[in-house]
C-alpha cells in the first residue's frame, strides 16, 4: 500500500494501479465479511483513496477503459459499505458507457439498496461485453460472465443467471486455463 493508500502492482513501484486498489479492496472486503480482522489503518487508507479517487473522476471520451476503472472502484466501495452515491449517479449520466462498466455500476447501485436504479442501467438480455481486455483489466469474457452472473443474482433475476452460470461451470469444467482475477470472480459469482 501508498502513502495515499492505493495499492501498486508490484514493491518499488511509484504509482499506484488503480484497477488493483479495486480488487485489493474488493478481496479485503470479502475477507472481512468472513471474519479476518484486516489492519484499520489499511483499510481507512484504502477508503479515503477510492473515494478520493471516484469523487476526482470525469469521462474521458478517449478512454473507454476509465469508465470500466471508475465503476469497478464504486462497486467496491459499495461493496464496503461506503457508497459513493454523487459519483455512482455522475458515472451513471455518461453517455456510451460500456456494458461491462454498465453491469460494474449496477451492481455498485444494487449493493448501496438501489435495485431500481441497477435495473434502469442494464437490459438483462444482453449478457455480452466489448472485449477491453489488455494488461490493465486482467480481464477476460469468462470474467466478465462472473461480473454479469454476480449481478443479475444482486438483482434475483435467476432467469437470466441460471443459464450464464451454467455457461460459466461447463467452461470450467474444460482443459483451459484462466487467470487468478477470472477465476477469483467466477468463484465470487458462485457463492
Amino acid at each position: 500500500q501508498m502513502a495515499d493508500g492505493g495499492i501498486a502492482l508490484w514493491p518499488g513501484s511509484s504509482q499506484p494501479d488503480t484497477w488493483i486498489t479495486s480488487y485489493a479492496g474488493h478481496f479485503m472486503t470479502e475477507a472481512e465479511r468472513m471474519g479476518y480482522n484486516i489492519p484499520s489503518g489499511f483499510r481507512q487508507k484504502w477508503l479515503s483513496f477510492q473515494e478520493k479517487t471516484a469523487k476526482s473522476w470525469r469521462a474521458d471520451p478517449r478512454f473507454r477503459q476509465t469508465a470500466t476503472d471508475q465503476a469497478y472502484r464504486l462497486f467496491t466501495l459499495a461493496l464496503a459499505g461506503e457508497p459513493e452515491k454523487g459519483a455512482m449517479n455522475r458515472l451513471r449520466e455518461t453517455a456510451n458507457l460500456p456494458r461491462l462498466s454498465s453491469w460494474l455500476l449496477a451492481a455498485a447501485f444494487a449493493k448501496a439498496g438501489r435495485p431500481e436504479i441497477a435495473g434502469n442501467l442494464l437490459d438483462v438480455r444482453n449478457t455480452t461485453t466489448e472485449p477491453e481486455y489488455n494488461e490493465y483489466y486482467y480481464g477476460s469474457d469468462i470474467r466478465d460472465k462472473a461480473i454479469i452472473l454476480y449481478t443479475l443474482t444482486l438483482l434475483k433475476n435467476e432467469e437470466q443467471a441460471l443459464p450464464l452460470l451454467k455457461e460459466i461451470c461447463d467452461n470450467f469444467s474444460g482443459d483451459n486455463w484462466y487467470s487468478t482475477q477470472s477465476v477469483a470472480w467466477c468463484l465470487f459469482a458462485y457463492t
